[in-house]
């Protein structure tokens, strides 16, 4: 198996276009050296550096001490294309291909956006989260304030870890419904992932 690299890194700024800087051992340890050719390959929401010996680009150099290492410094307009505006990128070196993706966190919150403005655009109901619930004060106040906006909201799960303000809540708060989840312990023991996903997570104080 040859040897790969993955790096987490940020998208940087050159002359007004985004620009990304791989550079040393981190690229040479999986074979590739100053002066190879690549091709630029955008994917949906990546873009692949493909080597080959007639690529439209080609990998520069930089010398540490007596060793001459590679530099890959991509500031075409495929990246921005590619990836659209992104903080974060990362980076997968293996051989003769580079993989650059959206940085996971990066992606999770432009999929939470795009989710969010295709509910307003539709005047679907904004699926809200609770944690750290208690009685559900500020919930009831969000919602409120969302539907005086002709905004229609619904509440997807609550946490609390005292049962005593979860049944309050349940028995006197108007913002459940039948499909709302009630979840009752500390949050850090709760299966997040289980749990619908949701465009607006409100938190309160935890006491």
């Amino acid at each position: 198996m040859s040897k790969s690299t993955v790096i987490y890194t940020k998208i940087g700024e050159h002359r007004g276009k985004q620009r990304l800087w791989l550079e040393g051992n981190r690229l040479a340890r999986t074979g590739i050296s100053p002066g190879q050719r690549f091709n630029l390959v955008a994917g949906r929401k990546s873009l692949t550096l493909q080597f080959a010996a007639d690529g439209a680009y080609k990998v520069s150099r930089r010398k540490r001490g007596r060793n001459e290492l590679p530099v890959i410094d991509i500031t075409a307009a495929e990246l921005a294309e590619a990836l659209g505006k992104v903080e974060r990128v990362r980076v997968v070196v293996r051989g003769n291909r580079i993989d650059i993706t959206i940085h996971h966190h990066d992606l999770a919150e432009s999929e939470r956006m795009d989710r969010l403005l295709k509910a307003l655009g539709n005047g679907e109901p904004l699926e809200i989260g609770s944690i750290a619930h208690g009685g559900g004060v500020l919930d009831l106040a969000i919602h409120k304030g969302l539907a005086d906006a002709g905004v229609p909201s619904r509440l997807a799960f609550a946490n609390e870890l005292e049962g005593a303000y979860l049944e309050a809540s349940l028995a006197n708060n108007p913002v459940w419904d039948e499909d709302s989840i009630a979840i009752q312990g500390p949050m850090q023991d709760v299966e997040w992932h289980k749990l619908p996903p949701v465009h607006l997570l409100l938190a309160g104080l935890p006491c």
